[in-house]
């Protein structure tokens, strides 16, 4: 968050958390490129389209 103070896809600084690019359970890890910043409810939404089948 301190390197990256704003949400991946929609620019706000508000209610920040982190997500795997690639899921830790798919082999991802916790390095930097493969985490970003998004808001919560970015989050959830890349969540849900990652249950459906959608990656991004």
């Amino acid at each position: 968050m301190r390197l990256q103070p704003y949400c991946s896809h929609c620019g706000t600084d508000q209610d920040l958390t982190g997500y795997h690019i690639t899921p830790r359970k798919e082999g991802g890890t916790n390095t930097l490129d493969n985490v970003r910043a998004l808001c919560r409810s970015c989050n959830t939404r890349r969540e849900n389209d990652y249950r459906n089948g959608k990656r991004y």
